[in-house]
């Protein structure tokens, strides 16, 4: 019996820029796939860019292959598939 794996690369947005957010960003760039990330703070998104990395959540994680967005219609029309990493209820 011959097995065979199909591997479909679609654009993927993450939205949220917090702890779950970069955990899930982590694990989609080491799986090699194309990712995108809503990041409503534009000082946030420059520091990451320039440094690789979330100054407030999980900072020992590298981040790589990465295309930050700030503006949300932007990201969405970019992209296939959207994640929601945000929380539900702030207080």
């Amino acid at each position: 019996m011959k097995t065979f794996s199909v591997k479909i690369k679609k654009r993927i947005a993450v939205i949220g820029s917090g702890s779950w957010a970069t955990a899930i960003i982590k694990i989609l760039t080491d799986n090699n796939f194309n990712v995108s990330w809503y990041i409503r703070n534009s000082e946030q998104k420059n520091y990451i860019k320039k440094n690789s990395y979330n100054p407030k959540y999980l900072r020992s994680v590298k981040l790589k292959k990465l295309k930050l967005y700030t503006e949300i219609n932007d990201i969405v029309n970019d992209n296939e598939i959207l994640v929601f990493a945000i929380p539900s209820v702030y207080f």
